[in-house]
């Protein structure tokens, strides 16, 4: 009906507003009936498309991860294969790996299908701003740029609103995310990705009917002791800018900030990045910020792991030490 009445050059249809279309657990039993209908759409709209002489394109945006869409019954082989979709958008607040992105991009070789991934404010960015209030244009210039350079053919973006005053920077921001050239000397933030909800149907958050979002985040985690002197807390960081070879000249600082809740006097905490020892003084607050430095050699393009060992306790603690967020921050000259 709606191309019927309105020359549209597509349809999206997004699925994750919200991916609860089965009795739960049952998702994947059922994906065939999802696919029906995606059947269906592709074929009500090539009749159309015949009618008017112009293709019309079909985007669907399903979940982060291979794994979350298989677990909600979407089964993104099968729609690649029967040509029943243009374009793939992955990706929600929940962003997708480095590793999922590549996965996702292994679907579509060969197939004239653009693979998008949506550049979305995190859940959880230190300082505390979000996508309604402060200024987020670093962290997302550093999903955007992580994105690119794991081989998206386009950015999706959700949830901005350039034309309000308070977030007006938006409207440069998106030029800037659109084209990785523009990007490659910007300062950026990568974030670990986090969600104090995680995935599951009985968490009390508006955004509960997302069962299987947030399965791989890596934080929030309690920093429990351990025995083994190379046991420690990893979290991976994708980092897309390249410091190899040279190519560090124009930068000014790097420095990995860690949120910590419930360091106490005492607590004494081994931090690592890709193996590299890194000091820092923490002030013991209730919620302490950690800023250490880091060198342009002691960085990766592509995945990072944040390594944390809580070595030692002090006296006076009683809480478990919580590392709530994990940002690596590149500012350039």
């Amino acid at each position: 009906e709606i191309f019927s009445k309105y020359d549209f050059d597509g349809i999206e249809l997004d699925l994750m507003r919200f991916p609860r279309f089965f009795v739960e657990f049952l998702e994947y039993r059922n994906s065939f009936v999802l696919t029906d209908l995606m059947r269906t759409v592709r074929q009500k709209l090539n009749a159309q498309a015949r009618q008017r002489g112009r293709a019309i394109k079909i985007a669907v945006r399903v979940d982060e991860n291979l794994m979350a869409c298989r677990l909600n019954g979407f089964d993104i082989g099968t729609w690649i294969d029967e040509g029943l979709i243009d374009i793939l958008i992955v990706g929600d607040y929940a962003f997708p790996r480095g590793q999922d992105i590549k996965r996702f991009r292994q679907l579509t070789q060969g197939n004239p299908v653009h693979l998008y991934v949506c550049v979305a404010h995190p859940a959880k960015v230190i300082g505390g701003a979000n996508h309604l209030q402060g200024e987020g244009t670093t962290v997302l210039r550093g999903l955007a740029g992580n994105y690119w350079w794991h081989g998206a053919d386009g950015m999706y973006t959700f949830n901005l609103f350039p034309h309000h005053d308070p977030l007006s920077y938006q409207a440069s921001l998106l030029k800037e995310i659109g084209d990785p050239q523009v990007l490659a000397k910007k300062d950026k933030i990568f974030p670990a990705d986090a969600s104090e909800y995680g995935p599951g149907k009985n968490r009390h958050h508006p955004s509960s009917p997302r069962f299987h979002n947030w399965m791989f985040a890596s934080l929030p985690v309690v920093l429990h002791p351990v025995w083994n002197a190379n046991s420690m807390t990893v979290v991976p960081i994708d980092v897309a800018d390249d410091f190899s070879s040279g190519k560090s000249q124009n930068v000014k600082s790097i420095q990995l900030w860690v949120e910590l809740m419930h360091l106490g006097p005492g607590d004494v905490i081994d931090y690592r990045l890709n193996g590299h020892k890194l000091s820092a003084d923490a002030t013991a607050e209730p919620a302490s910020i950690v800023k250490l430095n880091v060198q342009p050699d002691q960085l990766k393009a592509g995945r990072n792991e944040v390594g944390l060992r809580l070595d030692k306790r002090g006296l006076e603690s009683e809480h478990q030490v919580i590392v709530a967020a994990v940002e690596i921050h590149v500012d350039y000259e």
